[in-house]
This record gives structure tokens, C-alpha cells and sequence, in this order.
């Protein structure tokens, strides 16, 4: 992937990037400096350009600002509201902490956490709750999550990476794809060219 350089960023769109796997900044780190209105300096270890963090941001004149995946997720499927709402209770006696919450279609909910942040994540799941390994690709921005063009383009992008779609999360922020599998390299090259890439 070939990575534009964002001179700056707001608060809550890098925070967005953290949370949804960028690899750039830790989310706690940034929401830190928000509260106590701490601009941050990025850069890489070897130096090169820096990216300011901090509010207000400049308008970029885009409204995608980045890609960010996460693999290696685990996918609890309920069978509705009430199991969720127990798998939720069980979940939180043990401490385990969910990152999504997804409603399908069909009824079923969809609880996704990361084995990283949650190791005994198996410990508090009963035997006959039906697990998914997924993995996520986000496209972040600012009012893109129900633009029609992009979620066609997207859906077409992940037919073609042969990524099994097991559910869709469109919000004003970010356009996430869950997919069935281990790692989503492919859809998240192909999100980057078709919507970061500057052309």
C-alpha cells in the first residue's frame, strides 16, 4: 500500500483509526491527550514527516482518511435479544470486554472481541454459543458510512478478494466489513487503493 502523508488529524478521526486497528497510535493514548487538549506529534521511530493531532483539525477536503484492519476476531452469534443480552452478563461476571455489537438481518446478534484484549474469552462462552474467527476492514472518514456508491464499490472489492461477508456496519464515521476468516491483507490493499490512494 502506498500511504499518503495527513499533515493533520482530529482527535476523534485518529481515535477512530486506533479503534478500528491502525496500528498508528493507541486509542487511550489519544483520547489522554484530547481530554487535557495535548496536541501529539506522530512520526516514525526513523523520523520523516510528522502528523499534528489535536482540535481543531484542518479540513482535508477528502472524507476518506484511512483503512485500518484488524485480524484474528472472534464472532459469539446469538440466537436473538434475550441469549444476547444473557451472553452480555455472562461475558461481563468474567470480565471479558466486547469491542462490537452487531445485529443481523436475520435476528441474530453478533458479539466480536479480540483473544488479544480478552484471553479468556473461552472460559465465560457456554459450549453450544456458535463462534466465528473473523476479521475486520474499516474505511474511516467523515460522512461516509451510508454513501451508496461507496458501500456498491466495497462490496464489490470483497466479492473480488473471495472475502466471505458476514456482516456489514455502516455509521457516519467508518464503513466496516466482518469477514469470515483469519486475515483480511487482501480486502484491506483493495479498500486502500480504491479509497485512499490520492488520485
Amino acid at each position: 500500500m502506498d500511504p499518503f502523508h495527513l499533515v493533520e488529524l482530529s482527535y476523534d478521526d485518529m481515535m477512530q483509526m486506533a479503534y478500528r486497528g491502525a496500528k498508528v497510535l493507541n486509542f487511550h493514548a489519544v483520547e489522554f491527550a484530547r481530554r487535557r487538549q495535548i496536541t501529539v506529534y506522530a512520526r516514525a521511530t526513523a523520523g520523516g514527516k510528522e502528523t499534528m493531532v489535536r482540535k481543531p483539525a484542518l479540513e482535508l477536503g477528502r472524507t476518506v482518511l484511512a483503512v485500518a484492519g484488524a485480524d484474528h476476531l472472534v464472532g459469539l452469534v446469538t440466537g436473538g435479544l434475550p441469549e444476547t443480552a444473557s451472553l452480555l452478563e455472562r461475558l461481563s461476571d468474567n470480565h471479558v470486554e466486547i469491542q462490537y455489537l452487531l445485529s443481523r438481518p436475520d435476528g441474530t446478534g453478533v458479539l466480536v472481541l479480540n483473544p488479544v484484549t480478552a484471553p479468556d474469552w473461552r472460559a465465560a462462552v457456554p459450549a453450544d454459543v456458535h463462534v466465528e474467527s473473523l476479521f475486520s476492514v474499516s474505511v474511516i472518514g467523515r460522512s461516509i458510512g451510508f454513501e451508496n456508491l461507496m458501500l456498491t464499490q466495497a462490496l464489490s472489492l470483497a466479492a473480488g478478494c473471495d472475502a466471505e461477508v458476514f456482516c456489514v456496519e455502516a455509521n457516519p464515521s467508518h464503513l466496516t466489513f466482518y469477514c469470515r476468516g483469519g486475515s483480511g491483507a487482501a480486502l484491506t490493499a483493495a479498500f486502500h487503493q480504491t479509497f485512499v490512494s490520492p488520485r
